[in-house]
Order: C-alpha cells, then sequence, then structure tokens
C-alpha cells in the first residue's frame, strides 16, 4: 500500500500520450493533516494510488484518502473514490472545480480507461463532516475541458 497523505511532493500527472495541463499549486496547508484518519491514509490499489499521487491540485488542497471498488453491473470497471482536504472550501461550490481537474486528468489514464464512475467528497477542516459529489456516468462523458461537455455531469450526494 502507498501513503498519500505522507507524500511530499506532488507531481504532475502525465497520460503517457498527452500531458493533463497543471494548475498552479501551493504547499499543502497543514489543517488537512487534520482531516486524516489514522490507518486511512493509504490507497491499496498501486495504479490509483500512483495516479493520486500524481495530481497537482490546487488551494493547498491534499488527497487524504481513496477506494476503488468493482463496477456492480461492469466487471471489468471499477468505481473510483477520493476523499480529498481543501482547506479554504466550506460547500459544495469549493469541490466543483477540483473535482473537474481530478476527472480531466483521470479520463486519459489506462485507470481513467476503466472507470465507470468518480466520486469526490472535500473532507477538509471548513466541512462539518463533508461534502460529497459524483459522475455516476464517467464512463461516457469526455471530459475534455469543453464546457459545454460538462454541464450537469456532477450529482451532490452529500452537502
Amino acid at each position: 500500500m502507498l501513503s498519500v497523505v505522507a507524500a511530499g511532493a506532488i507531481t504532475g500527472c502525465d497520460s503517457g500520450t498527452e500531458s493533463v495541463p497543471t494548475i498552479p499549486t501551493e504547499a499543502a496547508d497543514p489543517s488537512c493533516y487534520q482531516a486524516a484518519h489514522v490507518g486511512s491514509a493509504t490507497i491499496a490499489d498501486p495504479e490509483f494510488a500512483m495516479f493520486a499521487e500524481g495530481l497537482r491540485l490546487p488551494s493547498r488542497a491534499r488527497v487524504i484518502t481513496g477506494r476503488m471498488n468493482t463496477a456492480e453491473h461492469n466487471p471489468g470497471e471499477v468505481v473510483l473514490a477520493l476523499d480529498i482536504c481543501i482547506p479554504d472550501s466550506a460547500d459544495v461550490a469549493g469541490l466543483v472545480p477540483v473535482a473537474t481537474y481530478i476527472a480531466r486528468a483521470l479520463k486519459p489514464s489506462p485507470l481513467g480507461a476503466r472507470t465507470a464512475a468518480l466520486y469526490v467528497a472535500d473532507v477538509g477542516p471548513q466541512i462539518e463532516e463533508q461534502a460529497k459529489i459524483r459522475d455516476a456516468t464517467f464512463r461516457t462523458r469526455p471530459w475534455s475541458g469543453a464546457p459545454s461537455e460538462e454541464v450537469g455531469a456532477w450529482e451532490v450526494v452529500v452537502e
């Protein structure tokens, strides 16, 4: 298992065929360490862990943990869930741009090619419990960066 919270340097993500544009980042906010629960700050799947460690998240955000499950009706596909800490976010509105960046980075990767659905939750210090959104149709959405293709992509699961 690879530790995500303990990762020092977060580097750019490259799908191998095309680079995913990165957005300006700052050092992770120390308050994000409070969001990490003992024993939960790992991603068991090595491919998913490498993807998460390669993300260049904005606004001092960091990946806290992630989970991968087999898609219920599509055995060759997976459902991914990432818990992230966004220190300056207090609701779903602050989560959407970061989740969109993650979806755009994931889509062209081999892991993205077999992802059926993507869940992203903000467990940061401003959030009472968590804010969670999902794209239940990740497999069919292009996530190419065209806003018209991404309108209505995220469904609020927990506000």
